[in-house]
């Protein structure tokens, strides 16, 4: 039996050698079920967790690297060395990956990559991942401006920042942005373009993109459906209980997955979940530090807690030119 351990938000896997009750299947204990499941509109641990098992964003760290990119939909990772990222740094090129396939069997294309981008950018849900890409793409964090409306330049600098030729991706940037390639590793997943018109998403033109602008998550077609290129389907989303069923997509280009199911389960509390691994019918549980002597000297449990993590160490500014008249608390401290 393979388990893995949650503490807090950083993943620790944890190895139990005891009796497997479910081979083929993998099951994973979390606290809170998905928001969406669309891409665009998701900025939740819970919702990716799903998202990146059935779509495939253009690169991935290459597993525990933290540095080290690797191509997914995207068959090479730019740099200067290859040519593919300008010397002036704001220009990529980036080939799309051939022989991939979404779920319903349809070829992934260069337009799909494109009008998946560019969809990620323009519908910019109030709170939502958008800024990621705006940013560094456009050059400001939002498409709307203090008073809610819509900037005027919004459509014409999408797409001057995201273009394609031939079965390459091309993206400009207003200026240099080195986190670039690590954002598009977590975001912006490929969807497909065909599919989603068909099921009444936006259609890729001027003309209509303001409609799916902030959308409420209800109205997408991939709210609580999938249709990606990555090693698992969504087989079914109980709301009620909070539990996914991932089945094997056995079209996945590079080779199907050794599990045939994945499950993934919201349980409340942590005894529950506790009991659910020592008995084998849990193989992963999400855990916060605190509890972890809880789970440490379980017969057939190892727990792996030196897994390499992304952080930034806080920044705190300071006000300055500080009036000093009648304040007592200057210098009390």
């Amino acid at each position: 039996l393979v388990a893995a351990l949650f503490i807090g938000s950083f993943p620790a896997p944890v190895l139990a050698s005891s009796r497997v009750k479910n081979p083929d299947s993998y099951t994973y204990l979390t606290i809170s079920d998905s928001d969406s499941l669309d891409p665009a509109y998701s900025y939740d641990t819970a919702s990716h967790m799903v998202i990146l098992n059935v779509y495939e964003p253009l690169f991935q760290f290459d597993r525990t690297s933290t540095e080290k990119l690797i191509p997914l939909s995207a068959a090479q990772v730019p740099s200067r060395e290859n040519g593919l990222i300008s010397k002036d740094g704001k220009t990529y090129t980036i080939p799309i990956r051939k022989g991939v396939k979404f779920h319903d069997g349809k070829p992934m294309t260069a337009e799909d990559v494109k009008w998946s981008l560019l969809r990620f950018l323009l519908m910019d849900r109030a709170a939502g991942p958008s800024s990621l890409l705006l940013e560094p793409l456009l050059g400001y964090p939002s498409t709307r401006g203090e008073d809610g409306k819509i900037l005027p330049s919004v459509w014409e600098d999408a797409n001057r920042a995201v273009s394609t030729q031939g079965d390459k991706l091309i993206l400009r940037l207003p200026r240099p942005y080195a986190p670039i390639l690590t954002i598009l590793a977590s975001w912006a997943p490929v969807l497909p373009k065909a599919w989603a018109v068909k099921n009444g998403d936006w259609d890729g033109t001027e003309a209509t993109w303001k409609k799916y602008n902030n959308p409420s998550k209800e109205t997408s077609p991939f709210f609580e459906r999938t249709n990606g290129t990555g090693p698992f389907m969504l087989e079914r989303w109980d709301r009620r209980t909070k539990e996914f069923i991932l089945a094997r997509n056995n079209r996945y280009w590079r080779a199907p997955a050794k599990l045939e199911h994945v499950v993934i389960k919201g349980v409340n509390e942590f005894g529950t979940r506790k009991l659910m691994l020592q008995a084998g019918d849990a193989d992963a549980i999400y855990a916060d530090r605190p509890l972890l002597t809880q789970l440490q000297g379980i017969p057939g449990v190892k727990i792996i807690d030196d897994l390499p993590t992304l952080e930034m160490n806080p920044v705190v500014f300071f006000t300055y030119n500080i009036n000093e008249s009648g304040n007592s608390f200057l210098g009390s401290g």
